[in-house]
């Protein structure tokens, strides 16, 4: 993971970008500056939007990078989401993205996984309204973008807010119709049984998803324990599986 990379640093400032470079890769100069700047001269002497599209714009000059962007709370302009969802779409050097922001940015981001093809690891953290409904636009753009993305391999998503059933549903028929997914991880506070059970059939079905990783505080019942443990015993190509913090090598599924 990104936070287990030897070059990754934590900003304690709210606003700016923590830059993780691939520690087999040359960093670029402009990463290495920032990276700099922010050592010396203090975590604030670049905002955190300037951080976020420079770092995306001047990592397709240099393949093999990683990102993690964290904390961009400041209002956003409609402009300015525009201009991370292009730079998102357009970078070609990223391999890794994780980002945890405001759910305006957060929107950017998936809009722009939709015409990304380079990127193969994302991780998307919403945590501005834990406990609270996630916003129907922030799943809807999220689960169009995994529905057409043809290169992303990997994806995570964690809210501390519930999906509604539409939402759940959504989320299920985009695993559904994604054909290069290979790994997904979902950990919500809340999501009730009907997702559930059909997220479960979609595993049992599915002839690419290597991981799968669940996890849900309220609501999902024994039925889709039940449910998701025979998808495991369908599931020809399952190696690593999780379901509300059991963890298996899927030699031995064990369930709460």
């Amino acid at each position: 993971s990104l936070e287990d990379c030897p070059l990754f640093e934590t900003c304690g400032c709210a606003g700016m970008a923590d830059i993780a470079a691939d520690p087999h890769e040359a960093a670029l100069p402009a990463i290495q500056t920032m990276r700099q700047d922010m050592t010396e001269n203090g975590p604030c002497r670049r905002t955190s939007l300037e951080s976020l599209l420079h770092i995306l714009r001047a990592s397709s000059m240099a393949p093999q990078q990683w990102g993690a962007f964290r904390y961009i709370h400041e209002p956003v302009s409609d402009r300015e989401r525009m201009q991370v969802a292009v730079a998102v779409a357009t970078n070609s050097g990223l391999l890794s993205l994780s980002c945890n922001f405001q759910v305006g940015l957060l929107i950017a981001v998936a809009e722009g996984l939709k015409g990304n093809t380079s990127l193969k690891d994302v991780t998307i953290t919403h945590s501005e309204e834990e406990y609270d409904e996630i916003e129907a636009a922030l799943s809807e753009t999220i689960c169009e973008a995994l529905r057409g993305n043809t290169g992303l391999e990997s994806f995570c998503f964690r809210s501390g807010g519930f999906l509604d059933d539409g939402a759940g549903m959504a989320m299920v028929e985009a695993l559904r119709q994604n054909i290069v997914l290979r790994s997904f991880e979902m950990d919500l506070l809340d999501m009730s049984d009907g997702p559930g059970l059909a997220m479960a059939e979609v595993l049992g079905q599915s002839t690419r998803l290597e991981s799968f990783k669940l996890s849900v505080e309220q609501n999902l019942g024994d039925i889709t324990g039940v449910a998701m443990a025979d998808a495991v015993g369908k599931n020809t190509i399952l190696r690593s599986f999780m379901f509300n913090g059991d963890v298996s090598d899927v030699t031995g599924v064990k369930m709460a």
